[in-house]
């Protein structure tokens, strides 16, 4: 694997190089694109866990409570028609009460947040494209490959038949320095992969499979091998859409368990959802679950599916928030982080299941329910409880012109020991209920 990393990433800085092919284009004038969202937010809980044991120095409290700036601009720039140049950065997440925008120093601890997320350039040549730089991958389910990473993919598209084949890396610090050399291609994470789209139906049903190979260096002496296929349809109409996805994780992680056994990695994960449109009313389905490990950590198996942490689930604390992702979402805490936060994993297994009614009540006002649930798979690892909690939210938009909404959501989250044993220090069978809610503007353009 070593031998070939070298020429893998040589690929990639060729994707970025500047040389020039005469393919007959005539001359059009540059175009620009700008997108982005920008949201304000005040967010109250009342409680950061579901403890209600009082710390000792209690003066700060027990609830939550922050606002919040977030600006998520990107550029698309082409120069031609057949190149695209796409930039997208992330100003915050910021709290008003503690980003400083008059902070020079970087390294304060008040210093404004920003993330260079994406920059990339698309080459497109006929029916096939080369995309290189940093840039969101992802697979089909997103449960494993949802991360901004820098790769080079090459794809093509046949109309009915898609295909793309990746090389990326994703970062890490482990021997890595500033200066060229101090960097090699030893402790790195590589991930390779081959996906292709069928349309059985024309623009209605679509056949996805393929796979991603990972090879993780990045912890000395523990090297983790993983072949991660899938396969999957979708399904989409006017007014109903299904999805069905399933994924295998194959593989090995020398030195990892005790006394430094190996471990076979055998893990799943599947996703399923359903909706249907009614007029004004929207109903949604949708379900994912994530397989367990035995109840010895550290012997020779590995039974627990490295997660990314991103779902098609709308629920705000079960899962990501998506009016706003805070990183503390009980699906993240409740599985131990792999690689710098690369990935998640849950010994005890997860499963989420929900349900949403979205109506538009009139042409400026519209209003979402969401009731999610969610449960471990292997109750052994998770202090002998299998339910993990609860959530209902209300989350209500009032559209004030084109483009930009006053949002209000409410939420209630009733946990279950489950959830609690993951996330207490002190009782673990604590399972006071969380409620809630958010309030602020946000602009899409």
């Amino acid at each position: 694997m070593r031998t070939f990393a070298p020429l893998l990433l040589g690929l990639l800085l060729v994707g970025n190089t500047a040389l020039a092919f005469d393919f007959g284009e005539e001359e059009e004038q540059p175009t620009v694109e700008l997108h982005g969202e920008l949201s304000n937010l005040l967010l109250w809980r009342n409680d950061a866990d579901f403890d209600r044991t009082v710390p000792y120095y209690g003066e700060e409290g027990q609830s939550v409570g922050a606002v919040t700036s977030f600006f998520k601009p990107d550029i698309t720039l082409r120069p031609t028609p057949s190149i695209e140049l796409f930039y997208e950065g992330e100003l915050g997440l910021n709290f008003l009460s503690r980003n400083n925008p008059d902070q020079w120093y970087p390294a304060a601890d008040d210093f404004m947040v920003y993330k260079h997320r994406e920059i990339w350039s698309r080459i497109q040549v006929d029916f096939v494209d080369v995309k290189a730089g940093y840039q969101r991958v992802r697979d089909p389910s997103d449960l494993f490959l949802s991360h901004w990473m820098g790769a080079l993919s090459v794809g093509v598209d046949l109309m009915r038949i898609r295909a793309r084949a990746l090389v990326g890396q994703l970062p890490d610090t482990t021997y890595e320095g500033i200066d060229i050399r101090e960097n090699n291609f030893i402790h790195d994470n590589l991930t390779t992969g081959l996906s292709l789209s069928y349309d059985l139906i024309l623009d209605e049903l679509t056949l996805d499979a393929g796979s991603y190979f990972v090879y993780d260096s990045r912890v000395v002496r523990k090297p983790l091998f993983l072949a991660v296929p899938y396969a999957g349809l979708a399904f989409r109409t006017d007014d109903f859409r299904a999805r069905l996805y399933g994924l295998m994780q194959i593989g090995s992680w020398d030195n990892s368990g005790v006394n430094g056994v190996d471990q076979d990695v055998l893990a799943w994960a599947a996703t399923a959802g359903v909706g249907m449109t009614f007029g004004p009313i929207d109903l949604g389905f949708n379900t994912f679950a994530l397989s367990a490990d035995d109840a010895y950590d550290g012997n020779g198996h590995m039974g627990a599916f490295l997660y990314s942490g991103k779902n098609a689930s709308p629920t705000l604390m079960l899962t990501e928030d998506e009016l706003r992702d805070r990183y503390d979402n009980l699906d993240e805490q409740m599985g131990g982080p792999w690689g710098d936060f690369s990935y998640f994993r849950n010994r005890a297994g997860l499963s989420v299941t929900d349900l949403t009614v979205t109506g538009a009540i009139t042409e400026w006002l519209s209003a979402q329910l969401i009731g999610g649930v969610g449960v471990v798979l292997a109750p052994e690892n998770a202090a002998g409880n299998r339910y993990a909690g609860f959530e209902t939210d209300l989350v209500v938009r009032l559209r004030l012109v084109r483009q930009a909404w006053l949002v209000a959501a409410g939420q209630l989250v009733l946990p279950g020991r489950a959830a609690a044993a993951f996330t207490h220090t002190n009782n673990m069978e604590e399972t006071g209920q969380i409620h809630g809610f958010q309030f602020g503007t946000l602009v899409n353009f």
